[in-house]
C-alpha cells in the first residue's frame, strides 16, 4: 500500500492535498472511532499534525491491544521549510476563534437574566475556558525566543482578560439595577478589579518584550484611565507620570501610520485604531494642552479613513468598534464621551 500508485491516499496526495492520513489495513471499530476523535480534535484545534499522529499511534498501541492498528496508520505529507511557522499561525487563529465562541456565548448570556445563579455558573464556565487559552499563550510566550511573537501573545492575553472584566462589569450592572446590596456586589467588584489588573500585568510583560508596541502601551493606558477615573480622589494627579507613556505611544503609532506604503495596509489600519484611542485618552492624560475641537476633527478624519480603506478583512474595523463601544457603555467618562460618540457613529457608517 506504500508503493506509489497502490493507494488512493497516495493519489490524493499527488493531486495536491499536502497531508493525507490513511490506514494500510482496515481498522477495528474501536480504533476507527479513536482515530477519528484524535485526528479531528487535534488538527482542528491547531496542533502540529506530526504530534497528532504520534499521539494517535500511542493511544492505539495502549487502548487497542492485540491489534496492529497503531502500525497501520500512515501519512503522505509535504512539509515545507516554514511548516512550524504555519502550524503556529494556524494554532493562534484557532485559539482566537475558540475565544470568540466563548465571548459570543457571554454576549448572549448578557441579554438574559444575569441575576440568576445558573447564568452565573455558565459565565464562570466561559471564563474558565478563556483562561485556559490564556495559559496556552503564556506558555508559548515564555518558550519563544521571538520577542515580537511573545509580545503579541502576552498582549492578546491581556485583551482576553480585559474582555473578561467587561463581562463582569455587565453582570455587576444587572445586579445593581436589581437593587442588590453592596455586600452582594463586592465579590463582583473584586473580580472586575482582579481581571483588569491581570490584563495590565500581561500588557506590561508584552511591553518589556517589544517596547515599541504602540497598541500594548495604549491598552495599558486605557485601563489605567478606567480604573483611576473611578477610584482616584479629586485632585489626585495620577495621570501625570503616565503622560510620557501617552506621548511615546502617540509618536510611535503616528510613525507606523506614516510609514505604511498603502492606504489599505494592515499596519496602517491598526495604527489608525491606536491613534483613535490615543486621541480619546488625550482628554484624560493631556488635559491642560489638549485642543479638544482640533483633535475631535482629527479623530473623525481618521475614522473615516479606516472605513474607507478597510477592504475585505473587516476584523480591524469590527475590533475597533467593539473597543469604542466599551468606552461608550462600560467605561463611561465625561472627558471623552463626546468624541467617543462621534468616532463610533463614523466607524459604523457604511461605505
Amino acid at each position: 500500500m506504500l508503493t506509489p500508485g497502490g493507494s488512493i491516499a497516495h493519489e490524493l496526495h499527488m493531486s495536491g492535498i499536502p497531508w493525507v492520513v490513511a490506514s494500510q489495513f482496515p481498522l477495528w471499530m474501536r480504533a476507527s472511532t479513536m482515530a477519528a476523535e484524535i485526528l479531528y480534535k487535534g488538527v482542528l484545534a491547531g496542533e502540529d499534525p506530526r504530534r497528532v499522529l504520534f499521539d494517535l499511534r500511542q493511544r492505539l498501541r495502549a487502548n487497542a491491544p492485540g491489534t496492529h492498528d497503531w502500525a497501520s496508520i500512515v501519512a503522505y505529507a509535504t512539509v515545507p521549510p516554514d511548516f512550524a511557522d504555519q502550524v503556529r499561525a494556524f494554532l493562534y487563529k484557532q485559539t482566537r476563534g475558540k475565544a470568540e465562541v466563548q465571548f459570543g456565548r457571554l454576549d448572549t448570556l448578557a441579554k438574559g437574566d444575569m441575576t440568576s445563579p445558573e447564568l452565573g455558573d455558565e459565565m464562570a464556565f466561559c471564563h474558565r475556558k478563556i483562561r485556559e487559552m490564556i495559559d496556552s499563550w503564556i506558555r508559548e510566550a515564555r518558550a519563544s525566543n521571538d520577542p515580537v511573537l511573545a509580545s503579541d501573545r502576552l498582549g492578546m492575553s491581556g485583551a482576553l482578560e480585559k474582555r473578561i472584566a467587561v463581562s463582569f462589569e455587565k453582570q455587576r450592572r444587572a445586579l445593581a439595577d436589581s437593587k442588590a446590596r453592596d455586600d452582594e456586589l463586592q465579590p463582583l467588584n473584586d473580580k472586575i478589579q482582579e481581571a483588569y489588573l491581570s490584563a495590565q500585568r500581561f500588557y506590561r510583560q508584552a511591553l518589556r518584550k517589544a517596547p515599541t508596541n504602540h497598541w500594548v502601551i495604549t491598552q495599558y493606558l486605557a485601563l489605567e484611565a478606567v480604573r483611576n477615573n473611578r477610584s482616584a480622589a479629586p485632585g489626585n494627579a495620577w495621570h501625570a507620570p503616565l503622560l510620557p507613556w501617552w506621548q511615546a505611544a502617540y509618536q510611535i503609532s503616528q510613525w507606523s501610520y506614516e510609514a505604511s506604503d498603502s492606504s489599505q495596509s494592515l499596519d496602517r489600519i491598526w495604527a489608525i485604531g491606536t491613534l483613535l484611542e490615543l486621541l480619546t485618552l488625550g482628554y484624560v492624560f493631556v488635559p491642560g494642552d489638549w485642543n479638544g475641537e482640533e483633535n475631535r476633527h482629527k479623530a473623525k478624519s481618521l475614522a473615516e479613513e479606516m472605513v474607507r480603506h478597510i477592504g475585505d478583512n473587516r476584523f480591524p474595523l469590527e475590533s475597533t468598534i467593539r473597543q469604542f463601544e466599551r468606552y461608550a457603555s462600560v467605561w463611561c467618562c465625561a472627558q471623552w464621551d463626546g468624541v467617543v460618540t462621534e468616532i463610533l457613529a463614523t466607524l459604523k457608517r457604511q461605505d
